[in-house]
């Protein structure tokens, strides 16, 4: 997963996503969404990585589910520019918990223009890694900002919380 994530190696999502796609319920989670999103990176942190590994997470899940749902292979729930991130925050990584919720205050948006694709939807946000929930817990305060009926967060890994 570093390697993926810190190791400028994108290819490893199809490995990473297929074993997301058999854990058990998630399938069954991401079937139940109008919507799938990816955890939004800043421009500066896109930059310095690359890619946005939640964004090649996210297409991974979605081929998966298109091969598995052949009656709903043409809906369109994938929107990579819907959760913005507003501003370059520091990395959570180094960060305990309390200030890891105040580094990500306010940090991600979404487009007044874009609400129209979100309100009374029931979205997934993908991220890669989950310490303390604080980058989910952001990009769900501005999707039911947005007008969101509800928010699900499906993660490739869960570490240990930190303090």
């Amino acid at each position: 997963i570093a390697a993926f994530k810190y190791g400028h190696q994108p290819g490893l999502a199809r490995a990473l996503g297929s074993l997301m796609w058999h854990t058990p319920g998630i399938a069954p989670a991401l079937e139940q969404v109008d919507l799938v999103v990816p955890m939004p990176l800043s421009r500066q942190r896109l930059r310095a990585r690359g890619f946005n590994q939640a964004h090649e997470l996210a297409l991974e899940l979605e081929r998966h589910r298109r091969r598995d749902n052949t009656a709903d292979r043409a809906r369109g729930r994938y929107h990579v520019h819907l959760l913005h991130r507003l501003r370059d925050t520091q990395a959570q990584s180094a960060l305990d918990a309390s200030t890891r919720r105040v580094n990500l205050s306010q940090a991600c948006h979404v487009l007044p223009a874009d609400h129209r694709f979100v309100q009374g939807r029931q979205v997934a946000v993908i991220d890669d890694i989950m310490t303390t929930g604080a980058s989910l817990h952001e990009a769900a305060r501005a999707l039911l900002q947005a007008g969101a009926r509800g928010v699900v967060g499906v993660v490739l890994a869960r570490t240990p919380e930190v303090s």
